[in-house]
């Protein structure tokens, strides 16, 4: 049975990678996805063990953690288990890794060959950080004038771009750069004759060779599957035409098409139509987002030696033209909660709202600096991260595709506005939120800002006016508000009418950040005065609206949506909410029904009972909504290293969060999750009635 790893050594570009694994290169293998680059590199690694007595280590740098950082003591766990020897050294950051491994290869009587996988969009610093790490280690190798250690890596072309945005690639000077282009039809032929299943002379190899190539168009991991499939199962076909209709028949089917096919459903409508604009070969547009997506997935292909791009032919052409003709966008199915504190569970329901109910987007922790928004912003100083896509157009695109655009009724951004509180960037986020609102169809007193830990200004000039702390400033922060017409203070109120005139939805924004700067970074507080003049207006709104939906904004998170790692538990390098019981308390006593944070870059939903203990004898839930990050790099998200952002909807009977996130080719914004939470009167339990008399 010939499968495709067992044609891969019959490939040339094996050959090259193992002739340059031998002489002590290594090498950076750049290859779309689904080229099967994982099963090079491991024939690779056999070819070396058998033919060079290399002892071989798999290291991935894809492992999920509480932080976006690597994790070296679960890495250095593997590669002892592989290499098969108990190991003294203990762990735990990059320093001792490299120490770790630098011993092992003193102690290594073998030549030793890492394959290195991991590569991909969102993991590209994790990835780029450990190349770097062995980057080092052959420096110090090539110094010693010693060849012990060989290292072969895999990359989508993620890491490709990645390098050419952020940082250039002559820090990874000891990898020999490999690139998988895309297989002629004699290079079929050739690989099939390898086999022994043709000969030179032989038409019926001649023109499966031609029709695998029609087909697969020279994509390399669906040719591999192909030739497989053809010397398998229609080894002595003669009728040309039969060949030709099984062979696009196990295209269709096999896990190269599935792939692709999900990846351009992502976007489907943007991603086929840039696709299709490259039938013919032509000069690719610069620093196109979707242009890299098409090339990382190797829809895009290069046309020869030149820098043209063309459409990958056969069935990936075929695959774009079904895409683009069946391009419609249809809502995910909205989920219902069998409880309020219990689990989801997801039914097919129809999301219907009238002129009664509101509309809310919640964008949080936009992060407008240069090294940590993810987006492009032209602003009246310049621009950052020009031809990148633009955060308002996105969330029109999506909007529009939700039938939303128009009827959102109001925009809550939970902090984070900027990263370090400077006046610059109060500049470039004033644009955004400007373009935002206009895309939205908003005005401003229809958005409501709170500010977090990062609009805070750590560092402020000898004449800035600081707070009470004496220690840092929220004066560009205030600038920035009186720039938009909003007033200063610790409270921001919004007071929203229903279209029909029937309903008041009542937000009131908070400043958790009383006690933030270097002695309490990360500490939230809501001070005595909020909430006194929180009581107030919600007193006055009750006295002039009849029974108004009250929700409540803060930044830092009223429950914790992820783990701190165990070293910033032991500096105490941790963040809360230190009043958190008493801003949960005072929501209940206002019969709030919504709290809305940002802060951990999380994207959370958690729906409780407060006992009240001491006051009232209703048992009332508390949505709590903890919004992640709408446009922070992905470096910055932790483990749900996507961008999202939240759609609210408030009904008559219940709430429906809708949870939009980044999708895979982070070109558009797709369905995440989506919930229906009971949120009306008779969701409250009354303590007193639902117990029995108590016994004498």
């Amino acid at each position: 049975m010939i499968t495709e790893v067992s044609i891969i050594p019959l490939l040339a570009k094996w050959r090259e990678g193992c002739d340059l694994l031998k002489a002590g290169h290594s090498i950076l293998l750049h290859a779309p996805r689904y080229y099967g680059k994982r099963s090079l590199l491991r024939a690779m690694g056999e070819e070396l063990s058998r033919s060079a007595g290399a002892a071989v280590v798999n290291i991935t740098s894809r492992r999920i953690t509480p932080v976006p950082t690597l994790d070296f003591a679960s890495i250095w766990e593997s590669v002892v288990a592989q290499m098969g020897f108990t190991s003294r050294s203990a762990v735990r950051d990059v320093h001792s890794f490299e120490e770790a491994f630098r011993a092992l290869l003193e102690g290594s009587k073998r030549r030793i060959q890492v394959n290195l996988t991991g590569c991909g969009r969102g993991n590209e610093a994790r990835h780029k950080a450990l190349l770097g790490i062995f980057n080092n280690l052959l420096l110090e190798e090539t110094r010693r004038q010693c060849n012990r250690l060989s290292v072969a890596a895999i990359d989508d072309y993620s890491l490709f771009h990645y390098n050419i945005a952020m940082a250039p690639e002559s820090d990874l000077a000891y990898f020999e750069k490999l690139y998988c282009s895309t297989l002629s039809a004699s290079d079929v032929c050739a690989v099939i004759r390898k086999t022994g299943a043709g000969k030179p002379d032989d038409d019926i190899t001649v023109s499966t060779a031609a029709a695998i190539q029609e087909i697969a168009g020279g994509h390399f991991g669906l040719t591999a599957n192909l030739i497989a499939f053809a010397l398998n199962m229609i080894s002595g076909e003669s009728d040309p035409s039969k060949v030709s209709s099984m062979l696009r028949e196990r295209a269709w089917s096999s896990n190269v098409i599935e792939g692709l096919s999900a990846a351009l459903s992502q976007d489907p409508e943007s991603l086929s139509e840039t696709a299709l604009e490259y039938v013919e070969p032509k000069n690719p547009e610069a620093f196109s987002a979707r242009l890299h997506v098409l090339r990382e997935l190797g829809i895009l292909v290069r046309e020869g030696p030149s820098s043209k791009l063309v459409l990958c032919r056969g069935v990936i052409t075929d695959l774009v033209r079904e895409t683009k003709g069946s391009a419609v966008h249809q809502l995910q199915r909205v989920g219902s909660i069998g409880t309020e504190a219990g689990p989801r569970v997801f039914a097919a329901d129809k999301l219907d709202f009238d002129e009664d109910d509101f509309v809310v987007v919640c964008l949080s922790d936009l992060h407008c600096s240069a090294d940590q928004y993810r987006f492009e912003i032209s602003y009246r100083g310049g621009a950052i991260n020009r031809g990148a896509a633009s955060l308002a157009s996105l969330l029109r695109e999506d909007l529009e595709k939700l039938h939303l655009l128009g009827r959102v009724d109001l925009l809550i951004l939970p902090g984070d506005i900027v990263g370090n509180g400077k006046s610059d960037e109060y500049d470039r986020a004033e644009s955004l939120l400007l373009n935002l609102i206009a895309e939205l169809e908003l005005k401003i007193d229809n958005v409501v800002i709170v500010p977090g830990n990062h609009d805070v200004d750590w560092q402020p000039g000898k004449t800035a006016v600081l707070e009470p702390n004496g220690a840092v400033s929220k004066e560009a922060y205030y600038r920035f508000r009186r720039l938009l017409r909003k007033p200063d203070g610790e409270v921001e109120i919004a007071k929203v009418r229903s279209r029909s005139g029937r309903r008041t939805l009542l937000v009131i924004g908070f400043d958790s950040n009383v006690v933030e700067g270097p002695a309490a970074g990360g500490i939230g507080f809501v001070s005595s005065s909020a909430f006194n003049i929180a009581q107030r207006h919600i007193q006055t709104v009750r006295n002039d609206a009849d029974d108004p939906y009250v929700w409540l904004v803060v930044h830092h998170h009223v429950f914790a949506a992820s783990s701190a790692a165990v070293e910033a538990a032991e500096k105490k390098k941790v963040s809360v909410l230190a009043n958190s019981a008493e801003f949960q308390a005072k929501a209940i006593g206002w019969s709030a029904e919504l709290i809305v944070h940002g802060h951990e870059h999380q994207p959370s939903v958690t729906v409780a009972r407060k006992w009240p203990v001491d006051e009232g004898d209703e048992f009332a839930p508390l949505i709590v909504v903890g919004a992640g990050s709408v446009s922070a790099r992905r470096e910055l998200l932790g483990e749900f290293s996507r961008n999202q952002y939240f759609i609210i909807y408030r009904r008559k009977n219940d709430v429906i969060l809708r949870s939009r996130c980044m999708g895979d080719q982070g070109t558009s914004f797709v369905a995440h999750d989506d919930l229906i939470i009971p949120a009306n009167k008779a969701s409250t339990m009354k303590l007193r009635d639902s117990l029995e008399p108590m016994s004498p």
